[in-house]
């Protein structure tokens, strides 16, 4: 864990308590990279099984609820992005992060959405589209800048059998640079994720 945490942030806080919110923000984004590279690549890819729901005796572990039941964050960031529809971004490349939207359903889906940057609260794509039956649609893409440091929130909303449903996603662009936890915490607040154990 402590390579892992290295790897993101650049270093290894010298205290428990940094150190604990380091180690689950690296968890949750490795999950959740993870679930979304294989989402977004239907059907070049068929899917990815994860394990380690909850420990079996109190340790650090990659499980997703510790021994004592209390969900870590990757619990929230699985379930965000595990939504039967999910938009979500591929990784930068030539200048830009490319949307996509998702549909694991048996039906076709109208989707309305909105991408945006936190940092000015600038929407950077916004639109409606037709997502089919078990697809992945590229919705469009975002560009970049070499350098950036940015925290996206992806908001969607579509209508099955007269019942509305919404949800959100974030994307972190942390170009060639490791990332600042307090940057990260403060797009986490404004992105409303108040579902981690720590904010």
């Amino acid at each position: 864990m402590e390579s892992q945490v290295d790897t993101l942030f650049g270093s290894v806080p010298d205290n428990m308590h940094d150190f604990a919110k380091q180690s689950q923000i690296s968890q949750a984004e490795a999950k959740k990279y993870f679930i979304e590279r294989f989402r977004l690549s239907k059907w070049r890819r068929s899917g990815i099984i994860w394990w380690n729901l909850i420990d079996g005796w109190p340790q650090i572990s990659d499980a997703v609820v510790d021994y004592y039941g209390k969900k870590k964050l990757a619990y929230s960031y699985l379930k965000r992005s595990q939504t039967p529809i999910a938009l979500m971004c591929a990784e930068p490349k030539d200048g830009e992060i490319a949307v996509y939207g998702v549909n694991d359903l048996t039906e076709p889906v109208m989707v309305s959405y909105r991408v945006q940057r936190l940092s000015d609260r600038e929407t950077v794509l916004s639109g409606e589209c037709a997502i089919g039956i078990d697809k992945s649609v590229r919705l469009g893409g975002i560009p970049t800048r070499e350098g950036e440091q940015e925290f996206y929130l992806l908001e969607w909303a579509y209508t099955l059998h007269a019942k509305r449903y919404s949800g959100k996603n974030h994307y972190i662009s942390y170009l060639e640079r490791k990332i600042n936890l307090e940057r990260y915490l403060r797009g986490m607040t404004l992105a409303g994720f108040r579902d981690g154990w720590f904010v």
